[in-house]
């Protein structure tokens, strides 16, 4: 299936900081502070990169002016193979570094949500009157670049290319789920990607799934106990079926002789944002009047229900229920 997203603008109101990686693995973060510009365009297709999908950069470039505090040093995020010449002294290091022979190869461009866009391509530095510029080079390939959207083919979610998938909830709890362990999928996907981080969004469709509680290796982060009535009890409470919060699904494909390449699917609250702006105003006019905080915009991605052969069914978006019932009607 194509799918396909609105290009960003990458301008310096909406770039907060950055991280610039190297061919080696390297990284470090530039503040939002030294950025003096940031002007760049991209190709239309988006590339696989990492556990999401990336755009390429085609022209542009990017102005910085390092700033020479050496207290940035333990303010700042790195993994370098020479911490001791960065820590000595942090401005020399990162404009050598950029101007050297090492290849820069991405940049994390975040935002003042701390969300971010990963931006792949050729990169070249140059150093004139203080200025670090990083321009970007046009690719050999060719790419297009005319439209306004970019664009990607994607293989659908089937069982058969599953090797497990991590459950991942609204307060960062969590578990997997692992191929043999699902019964049935079908997820329905927006044709447009997730404007934050290019993911696919699942907007439908369901999971079942049957836990074996003889699978020791599961990847656990609930905050309590972690048995098989523990992850059950997550999905569908002590009422056997309930609202649930997943907010991410995070699938890893086995491509055989133990390869895998994990995906990350964003799963967005299926209330319209005019819903979830009246209950943050709830939220706000509770702490007002009683001088503390409730939670009432509770985020929600559809419903679960555990069945009669002890398997569980989730199902997505604001029809879940529906989704459910049917599925109940078709296969008890």
């Amino acid at each position: 299936m194509n799918y396909t997203c609105p290009k960003k603008e990458y301008t310096k109101k909406l770039v907060s900081f950055l991280y610039m990686f190297f061919d080696n693995g390297d990284y470090f973060e530039i503040k939002g502070s030294e950025l003096i510009d940031i002007n760049i365009k991209t190709y239309d297709q988006l590339v696989v990169c990492d556990n999401v999908f990336a755009p390429i950069a085609e022209s542009g470039y990017i102005k910085l002016k390092i700033c020479s505090k050496q207290n940035l040093v333990d303010k700042t995020s790195n993994l370098l193979h020479d911490n001791y010449k960065f820590r000595k002294n942090r401005k020399s290091y990162i404009e050598n570094r950029c101007i050297g022979k090492e290849k820069i190869t991405k940049l994390f461009l975040f935002n003042k949500y701390n969300f971010h866009n990963v931006l792949i391509g050729n990169f070249a530095a140059s150093l004139e009157n203080d200025i670090l510029t990083i321009n970007v080079l046009p690719q050999t390939t060719l790419l297009k670049k005319e439209s306004n959207f970019h664009n990607i083919n994607i293989a659908p979610v089937i069982k058969e290319n599953i090797f497990k998938i991590i459950l991942d909830f609204e307060n960062c709890e969590g578990f997997s789920v692992y191929s043999t362990e699902i019964l049935d999928i079908n997820l329905k996907f927006s044709k447009t990607l997730s404007n934050y981080e290019f993911e696919r969004v699942v907007n439908g469709g369901h999971i079942v799934i049957k836990l074996d509680k003889n699978n020791f290796h599961r990847d656990n982060f609930l905050f309590n106990t972690a048995s098989i009535k523990d992850f059950e009890k997550r999905l569908c409470s002590k009422k056997g079926e309930d609202v649930v919060d997943i907010c991410n699904l995070y699938i890893s494909y086995n491509y055989g002789f133990s390869l895998n390449h994990e995906e990350r699917i964003c799963v967005e609250d299926f209330k319209t944002k005019k819903e979830i702006d009246a209950l943050i105003k709830q939220e706000d006019d509770y702490e007002k009047k009683y001088g503390t905080s409730a939670y009432f915009c509770i985020f929600e991605s559809g419903y679960s229900k555990k069945l009669k052969n002890g398997s569980i069914i989730i199902a997505f978006g604001k029809n879940g229920k529906e989704t459910i019932q049917n599925y109940i009607k078709k296969h008890f």
